[in-house]
């Protein structure tokens, strides 16, 4: 009878991890046709030497990983692999994503059921939550979060093989999670504080034949890594980020930046990669609050169940995973949905614990079923929202469109709608986008791509009339001047309408051949002489450009969809 119960119990289990990999085959399969996204897959992968042509690249570049910016070799690693296995195209990456996914959901659920017991269906509810919930969408639908779903993966199997290496006294189980804690530290930093994490559970676990003394060395492997690694990478990625990141530290931005992150977690109706954050706001906004009163709750609770190991545990991986990108260390990105994906594993482990214990009493059984029906309905609920955050992924209009119109004046959703549909081709739309990015900020680095974008859709009067706006304010004169003179040049039949300036930015290319700066071949040259001969002689002085001289520049705000 009890061999029945145990093949009964051990088919349930199959049962339930089969229908949760089905649910996460149903709301998240789609994506596998998803192109690439503007939003750093160009630089960090396809435009990434490392990724793109891994044998040409030295030793040292292959581990630390300079083009991204972190030491996360095996994520470099996997992503060559990938590029080459399926030749730069989109689909290998996003089916080798669902698949990560898969095994890290696989991970988790293994954990609750050892925190469930014999109830696995708490495990499968506690797994589908999680799952379903929005915020696991973005390192799914985007191929640069593949390190965020290695290194949780990594994660939670490490931790699975040092539970069940206290368990059965296992050294040889042990000394596994300290290979897949490595893993995870070098598939993304964030994974640096997991040993520590685990040797306070071994220190609170009362097991008598726990192998304590190597439970503690195997968790102080990829802690005592981690500390290098941690240093390196933060020097690495100074380098590799636009400005200074500690000008981008304000007042109070740890709650701050916890605030935001929970109000996606409690409700998840408007996800965008980037969100539009006052770093220095303090309480004036109330995120601050809200984070303050959530780190209150947080160490008091920790501090009330450090004596149930199992729900410290869930709580010490949502905390230690989270911490480096809490806002301790400043970013540009301050607030992101997959900084998450390890914290909700972490919050639904100690959540399992905690309410298998509290329905051990006689009296509490009968919230079993009730508890599991707000559970499914939860599921329910979460998975049409996860389905609409899947396709907000599809591409840049519908990833970004929605954020213009969620955030009034906020240029930045206007500019990475812009550069997404450039991206993906979409001229004239592009060009839309550019235009309402400059009806809300004046953004002088961008002008050059406006006018690319113009000459891109054939308004060749327009592009001359931006690339000369971008002589005269943009962020590098050189560079407009050059391109300037370019499209005068490669455009013979285009009648120049700004004389002026067509004469200064002829005849600086000129000077820039003769002094041998720019090596033209002949039929280049020629084409600049003959354009010099048309135009005359250039001005003794300066011409005058007025700011915003160009119709492009003078778009008012609209409603109107790019």
């Amino acid at each position: 009878m009890a061999g029945m119960v145990s093949l009964t119990l051990r088919q349930r289990t199959w049962f339930y991890l089969f229908l949760l990999l089905g649910l996460v085959g149903l709301l998240y399969g789609p994506i596998v046709g998803h192109p690439f996204s503007q939003a750093d897959d160009p630089a960090y992968i396809l435009l990434n030497p490392e990724i793109t042509n891994p044998g040409a690249a030295s030793g040292a570049d292959l581990f630390f990983q300079p083009h991204i910016g972190y030491i996360v070799p095996i994520t470099g690693l996997f992503d060559a692999a990938l590029y080459a296995v399926g030749d730069g195209e989109p689909w290998v990456f996003h089916l080798a994503s669902l698949v990560f996914f898969g095994l890290l959901v696989t991970a988790l659920f293994s954990l609750l059921l050892e925190w469930s017991g014999e109830r696995p269906g708490f495990a499968l509810c506690a797994a589908a939550l999680f799952a379903a919930h929005p915020l696991v969408v973005e390192p799914i639908a985007w191929a640069t979060g593949l390190k965020d779903l290695l290194m949780g993966g990594f994660v939670l199997w490490g931790t699975l093989a040092f539970v069940l290496g206290l368990k059965r006294g296992s050294k040889r189980l042990l000394w596994v999670s300290a290979a897949l804690g490595v893993c995870a530290l070098l598939s993304k930093p964030t994974g640096a504080f997991i040993g520590l994490v685990w040797a306070l559970y071994a220190l609170y676990n009362d097991r008598s034949k726990a192998p304590l003394k190597s439970a503690l060395w195997a968790s102080a492997v990829p802690l005592l890594l981690a500390l290098p690694l941690m240093a390196m990478s933060w020097m690495i990625n100074t380098e590799v980020l636009p400005g200074d990141p500690q000008s981008l530290e304000g007042t109070w931005q740890v709650p701050l930046t916890l605030g935001y992150q929970l109000e996606h977690f409690f409700w998840p109706a408007e996800l965008f990669p980037r969100y539009p954050i006052i770093r220095e706001a303090g309480f004036e906004d109330f995120h601050t609050w809200l984070g303050c009163l959530a780190i209150g709750i947080f160490f008091g609770a920790l501090f009330r169940l450090r004596k149930r190991p199992k729900v410290a545990l869930g709580l010490g991986l949502a905390f230690c995973v989270y911490l480096p990108v809490s806002g301790v260390l400043p970013f540009p990105r301050m607030v992101g949905d997959s900084y998450l994906l390890v914290p909700l594993a972490g919050l639904s482990m100690a959540l399992t614990a905690g309410v298998t214990s509290a329905l051990e009493a006689p009296r509490r059984a009968a919230w079993t079923k009730r508890l599991l029906a707000v559970c499914l309905v939860l599921v329910a609920v979460l998975s049409v929202r996860a389905v609409d955050q899947r396709e907000r992924w599809r591409s840049a209009a519908t990833l970004w469109y929605p954020a213009t119109q969620e955030y009034d004046n906020w240029p930045l959703a206007w500019m990475s709608l812009a550069e997404g549909l450039r991206f993906e081709g979409e001229v004239d739309r592009a060009v839309g986008a550019y235009e309402q990015l400059f009806a809300y900020r004046y953004e002088p680095s961008l002008l050059h791509m406006l006018a690319i974008m113009l000459v891109r859709a054939g308004d060749l009067s327009e592009a001359e009339c931006v690339f000369a706006e971008d002589i005269f304010y943009g962020s590098d004169q050189a560079r407009a001047l050059s391109n300037h003179a370019a499209l005068l040049i490669s455009n013979e039949e285009h009648l120049i309408e700004h004389l002026d300036v067509a004469k200064m930015s002829l005849d600086w290319s000129l000077l820039q051949v003769q002094k041998g700066i720019v090596k033209w071949p002949p039929e280049r040259v020629e084409a600049l002489m003959r354009r010099l001969a048309t135009v005359g002689p250039p001005s003794q002085d300066l011409p005058e450009w007025p700011k915003r001289n160009c119709p492009s520049l003078q778009v008012s705000p609209t409603d109107a969809c790019p």
